[in-house]
Formats: structure tokens, C-alpha cells, sequence
């Protein structure tokens, strides 16, 4: 079945989640024999597959989310290998692709995905010329570029930052000045072109994550502690995937301490479970922690960028409370919900 077949039985298909399931997995499945296309495929798989994992109502199994987890992650490394394969013209096939979008009037925008190899470069570099919106962060552009953005003690180096730009933008066919490279700076021309001037990029810094994700943490009470013998401890505790969905949706991983002592000695590995009455509810995996009860408080650091962000009154659950600390002292800035917030919207 070739795309244009698959895009017809979608047209033809009625709108339940079920028409999105078969979409999802014949783009996939034609990634294995269309190696060419394959960004293109990955990209509709995904959105179909993101539609049902948002709108089912509740159907989904704890086996289908862990081979969509599984599914997510080989199409990945798939699609990597696909399209940073070399294309004669325009460097990568993810170039051509992008290409192709500016030929057809769109103008592409690219985030890229952090990676340590010594091949991001060889992908980034060609697509920059055929994007007309491009995010790095300073490791992405650090490895672009070559150079460290982030100094040995943790500050930024702005003058780096600014030089990376500069390294980053004659990249762009359109950006670049005659005879060599420099740091473009805001409203300076760099060079003329047939029809008009060479444009400068415009230098952007928004923290987001490095900023808010280190700046918050998650303190969460213990519950039950019980175990399988000879299989594995799971520590039961006040949250989970309603506050926080990342570990759930994309595997995200954390750290976990006690919070009345965080430099005690482990006591054995155990698996922290939520609340929310889901098998697939789990926090952290094989967590390192000293001995605990019910009562005690652990403390889950750098969960400041998406968690609230994210966060549900999934199962009926109201959120936490957020609260500011500086300077010793502390100030709730978002109340703990209670069961009537939750029955404010309802019409009865």
C-alpha cells in the first residue's frame, strides 16, 4: 500500500479513533519500504497516534501504551538513519525535504533534538539552509557551531552564544555575507542578492526549560511500601501521572530522595507508584532510597518545566499546590484544589 492508497481509506474511514489507529500504522508500516519519505511518514504516524493517546476515552490498555512507547522509539531511530543519509544536492534528505516545503510556499520550522554524536552536526548544518525558523538550544548550537556556550562553571558565555549565531547563519544560503562568515547582528546588512538584500538573522534567547525545570521540585507523601519477593519494592505515594505524565507519556526518568534526609544511605532499590489506579502509573523505576515509611516525604527535583504544565484532574483528582520559596521563606502562589473546584463547571 502506497501513501496515496492510505491517505484515501483515511478520507473514507469514519471519524472515530479507530480511523486514526489504521492511519498511524500504515504510515509506519510504509516507512520500512519508503525509506525516501520516511520523515514524511513518521510525522503523520505520529500526529495519528498523539489523536488517539488524546481523545480515546479511556480505552487504552496498559499494552497498547507500551508498544506505542516502543513503536515511538524504533520509528525514531529509523527516521535518524533515513534522513541523515546523504542526498547529492542538497546535503541530507531532510534537507530536500524541507526543500520541497519552501518550493511549495510553506516556511519550515525545525526544533531540533539534542544528541551526543558526532553527527548532528552533519545533519543540522544542511537543513539550516532550508528552514525559515530554527530552535537550538546551546547544546544543540554548541554542537553545531563548535563552540561552548556554557562555561566550566555553569554560567552562559554570551560572547559564544553570539559567535554561534554568527557560525550558524552562513549556513543559510540567503544569510550569508561574500568572502567569509561573521556574527550578524540585529539590523546590519550582510551582502547583497539578485533581486533585493541579504537578510541577518535576529539572535532569540528564551530559557524555558533550563531556567524553570532545575527551578522546581515535587514533594510527594508516602503511602503504602510493599513488595513482591524476589521481584520488586514499590513505594506507594500522594501523586503521579495526574501532576506528573512525563515519565507515562514519554519515558521521561528521575531522580528521588528523601527530603528529611537526602545524603542517607540507600537501603535497596524500589519502584515509586502513583495513586491513579493505573498499572502504567510509575514515577520513577528502581529508585536508590534509604529505608521508608508511611508518612515520609520524598522529593523529586527538576520537575519545574512541565509537570504543572501538564498536569489533570485525571480520575477525578484535584491538583496540588504551588508554593515559592526564596530566601527561607515560602508563599503559596496556586491553592490545592479541592473536590469542588472540580464541580464548578458542571451543570446538574
Amino acid at each position: 500500500m502506497n501513501f496515496k492508497e492510505i491517505t484515501d481509506q483515511f478520507d473514507g474511514s469514519g471519524y472515530g479513533t479507530d480511523a486514526f489507529k489504521a492511519l498511524s500504522k500504515s504510515a509506519f508500516e510504509l516507512m520500512k519500504t519508503g525509506r525516501e519519505n520516511a520523515g514524511l511518514y513518521f510525522v503523520i504516524g505520529t500526529a495519528a497516534r498523539a489523536f488517539v493517546l488524546r481523545y480515546e476515552d479511556q480505552g487504552l490498555s496498559a499494552e497498547f501504551i507500551d508498544e506505542a512507547k516502543a513503536t515511538m522509539h524504533g520509528m525514531n531511530v529509523k527516521v535518524l538513519a533515513a534522513l541523515g543519509a546523504k542526498a547529492s544536492r542538497f546535503g541530507t534528505k531532510a534537507a530536500r525535504l524541507l526543500a520541497t516545503a519552501q518550493a511549495a510556499g510553506v516556511k519550515p520550522s525545525v526544533d531540533a533534538v539534542s544528541e551526543d554524536s558526532d553527527r548532528f552536526s552533519r545533519i543540522v548544518t544542511p537543513a539550516l539552509k532550508r528552514v525559515d525558523y530554527c530552535i537550538l538550544n546551546e547544546i544543540e548550537a554548541g554542537k553545531t557551531t563548535g563552540f561552548q556556550i556554557r562555561q566550566t562553571d555553569g554560567k552562559l558565555d554570551l560572547v559564544a552564544l553570539r559567535h554561534a549565531a554568527g557560525a550558524a547563519a552562513p549556513a543559510r544560503a540567503d544569510l550569508a555575507p561574500p568572502g567569509g562568515s561573521c556574527a550578524g547582528r540585529r539590523g546590519t546588512r550582510a551582502g547583497g542578492r539578485a533581486g533585493g538584500e541579504r537578510r541577518t538573522p535576529r539572535l532569540g534567547r528564551e530559557p524555558g526549560r533550563s531556567t524553570a525545570g532545575p527551578g522546581g521540585v515535587t514533594l510527594h507523601t508516602v503511602g503504602s511500601n510493599r513488595g513482591v519477593p524476589g521481584v520488586r519494592r514499590y513505594v506507594g505515594v500522594d501523586g503521579g501521572m495526574g501532576d506528573n505524565i512525563r515519565p507515562k507519556l514519554y519515558g521521561a526518568r528521575y531522580e528521588v530522595f528523601k527530603a528529611s534526609d537526602p545524603e542517607a544511605p540507600e537501603a535497596g532499590k524500589v519502584t515509586i507508584a502513583g495513586k491513579y489506579c493505573e498499572s502504567t502509573d510509575i514515577l520513577v523505576t528502581d529508585a536508590a532510597l534509604p529505608a521508608v515509611e508511611s508518612g515520609d516525604i520524598l522529593c523529586l527535583p527538576a520537575t519545574g518545566a512541565y509537570c504543572l504544565a501538564m498536569a489533570s484532574n485525571y480520575n477525578g483528582i484535584p491538583r496540588p499546590a504551588v508554593v515559592m520559596v526564596r530566601d527561607g521563606a515560602a508563599r503559596v502562589i496556586r491553592r490545592r484544589e479541592t473536590l469542588d473546584d472540580l464541580l464548578l463547571t458542571e451543570v446538574f
